[in-house]
């Protein structure tokens, strides 16, 4: 690899690092302290912070639906 592609990973491995530290912190807010960050960045698989997602997104899809308050 030259150095051009060196810095195109490296900015490429950034940016997913920050996605996923965004998608934890969104997912520890939305469990209101049933999970720390702690356990969803180092003790959580992968799997487990999807099936977490996919389960916050239905229950915002349904709060909007119903119109009740999410909070």
């Amino acid at each position: 690899m030259n150095s051009s592609d060196l810095l195109d990973l490296a900015t490429k491995m950034e940016n997913e690092t920050k996605q996923i530290k965004d998608d934890c912190m969104r997912l520890v807010w939305y469990m209101r302290g049933g999970v720390s960050l702690t356990d969803m960045m180092w003790r959580l698989s992968f799997e487990d912070r999807q099936i977490m997602n996919r389960i916050v997104k239905d229950n915002i899809e349904t709060t909007n639906k119903t119109k009740l308050p999410l909070l």
